[in-house]
């Protein structure tokens, strides 16, 4: 198992570390917490995939016992471009890899998924008869329960980017072609793709020239939504598009991102009630890319303003993918870097019907602390409160990143769930039941007044960063009904053979705040723990074991005179061979 995975197995959720002879166990959730085969949590933990060198570009789910995950897989190490399509199904309990039919010489990436349940799943992407990046020839696939079986297409050249499964006969599919440049036009020219699959073949629709489409959704009128972008070759910048399809043509509509720079839309997604969103990203500079997020509220287009990064962290957030369970919970993914720096980490950004969030998620475990490379290009949010969200890592890019997240549901009965988990940093959440008659609440009831949702209408969502390791109790206001929230220490290996030892999010600034962390270590041959570090305001330490045996990790926040329970206990197990 990867290091820093998550392992399912008989209610408990474990996430290993190994380096030389020391493994670490974060046993997780704490004792009467609900979980699955999945090891659902509370906060976003990564999946181990079944195959290495190999990274996701899209996924679908129906619930958090059945999803799909499609992209590529290397076959050269040293060279990114020379890639097969890769597709692997989660069946609650782990990824498996699934044959795929054979693709031209020069290989070829799956780019997009839609799953709606296991006898009946779509795939779209390209393949390339030479090794070279271009020219492309699209490809559709379609999954029946037991293989993946390849479609015929109308169109010979281009590649595919988004797929749409309304039902096994009405099935959609966006992308793009490009005709090499000529004397008349040195840069180019790209054509859209637009195809409908009826139930027995693929059709064309009309083309629009200097167009890329890469996101489709329906209109919730019986339309569908299309977006992208259109290409200036003469200035070598793009301009966001939206499109509605209304059974005979594409209709442009306009949009409200900034004229005069680049901007482009990745991906879009309709809510039940019938709004939607578009996510991708502009350039206000050639030094800087900031998320661009734009809402259908049923009359017009408009953009969002996105939530703005930590000061200095980032100048370069471009969002993929977007998904939304109802119209106050949309989830967006993509990637930020900082300007002058090596690297990109994963960004999540959450949207609970009154505003946008950013999100604080772990990062994939083979990431170096200084120079990471990670992204996410594809979300799903299914309708039991499951998002997962995938990606890729590493540079070069050799490994995939998968993440679920269940929500805690909150119905009018209570809580589903009586105790729920997430290692510290982890940002957590929470839905409010579509059916609930009445609207609920939910506050911190350790007395740190560490959070409060106010009220929340059916379908609404809400979601909190815990400050550090602990074990926080979650009250409804409505109902009186309460559960914890487990929130386990992390610990990351080191080249020297030491470790982080982490508990919490941030550095505390004890000049504004009467706040801070415990921590206590049980030493091996003890039953009992003593002080680690009391009181803490930083959110971690270094730690080598000094001896050989079990270690175990607990810690607690403290806000003015109330605190949290302990957290779930860090185990650590240490041989000799690190002592030396």
């Amino acid at each position: 198992m990867p290091s820093g995975g998550r392992a399912a197995g008989a209610g408990v959720a474990m996430m290993l570390i190994t380096v030389g002879s020391v493994l670490l166990a974060s046993l997780s959730p704490p004792a009467g917490a609900s979980t699955d085969a999945a090891g659902c949590t509370a906060g976003f933990g990564h999946t181990s995939i079944a195959e290495a060198k190999t990274w996701f570009r899209d996924v679908s789910a129906t619930d958090r016992l059945e999803a799909w995950a499609v992209g590529v897989t290397r076959t050269d190490p040293a060279d990114e471009s020379q890639v097969v399509p890769a597709a692997e199904h989660w069946d609650g309990y782990g990824w498996s890899r699934a044959p795929l039919p054979s693709v031209a010489s020069g290989g070829g990436e799956l780019t997009s998924v839609a799953d709606r349940g296991p006898t009946d799943a779509w795939a779209v992407g390209s393949e390339r008869p030479t090794g070279s990046t271009w020219p492309k020839m699209p490809v559709a696939l379609h999954w029946d329960g037991q293989s993946w079986s390849r479609l015929v297409l109308p169109v010979t050249n281009g590649a595919l980017t988004d797929v749409l499964a309304q039902g096994q006969n009405d099935v959609w599919a966006v992308g793009y072609d490009w005709d090499f440049g000529s004397l008349a036009e040195p840069f180019g020219t790209t054509t859209s793709i637009a195809l409908h699959w009826d139930g027995s073949a693929w059709q064309a629709s009309p083309t629009l020239t200097n167009v890329t489409l890469s996101g489709v959704a329906p209109d919730g009128a019986g339309g569908l939504w299309l977006v992208g972008y259109r290409d200036d070759p003469q200035q070598g910048i793009g301009q966001a598009v939206i499109y509605q399809w209304t059974g005979g043509s594409l209709v442009q509509v306009a949009t409200p991102a900034e004229s005069g720079t680049s901007s482009y839309l990745d991906g879009v997604t309709l809510a039940p009630d019938g709004q939607a969103w578009a996510v991708g990203s502009q350039t206000p500079t050639n030094d800087t890319s900031v998320a661009l997020i734009e809402h259908w509220n049923g009359t017009s287009w408009q953009q969002v303003p996105a939530p703005a990064p930590p000061t200095g962290s980032a100048e370069f957030d471009q969002l993929k993918g977007v998904a939304a369970r109802s119209s106050a919970d949309v989830w967006a993914v993509g990637s930020s870097a900082a300007q002058g720096r090596f690297g990109s980490h994963t960004l999540v950004e959450h949207w609970d019907g009154a505003s946008w969030a950013r999100l604080s998620t772990p990062e994939p475990g083979d990431q170096p602390a200084t120079t990471p490379y990670s992204d996410l290009t594809g979300v799903a949010a299914a309708a039991d409160g499951t998002v997962w969200t995938v990606g890729s890592s590493g540079e070069p890019r050799t490994g995939s990143v998968a993440q679920v997240l269940c929500e805690n549901t909150v119905d009018d009965s209570g809580f589903a769930a009586a105790a729920s988990s997430a290692d510290v940093a982890e940002t957590v959440a929470w839905r409010f039941g579509d059916s609930n008659t009445g609207r609920h609440r939910i506050v911190d009831a350790t007395g740190t007044g560490l959070f409060d949702s106010d009220a929340r209408n059916a379908g609404g969502s809400y979601t909190f960063t815990p400050p550090g390791a602990g074990d926080y109790i979650v009250a409804d206001a409505a109902t009186g009904a309460t559960s914890t929230l487990g929130v386990t220490m992390t610990a990351t290996a080191k080249a020297d053979d030491t470790f982080y030892l982490r508990w919490g999010t941030n550095t505390l600034d004890r000049t504004h705040c009467t706040c801070f962390y415990d921590v206590e270590i049980r030493r091996p041959g003890t039953l009992v723990f003593a002080p680690y570090q009391i009181p803490a305001a930083e959110p971690g330490a270094n730690w080598k074991p000094a001896q050989t045996g079990v270690y175990g990790f607990r810690a607690r926040f403290h806000q003015g005179t109330s605190m949290t329970g302990w957290s779930p206990i860090l185990s650590v197990y240490a041989s000799g061979s690190l002592l030396k």
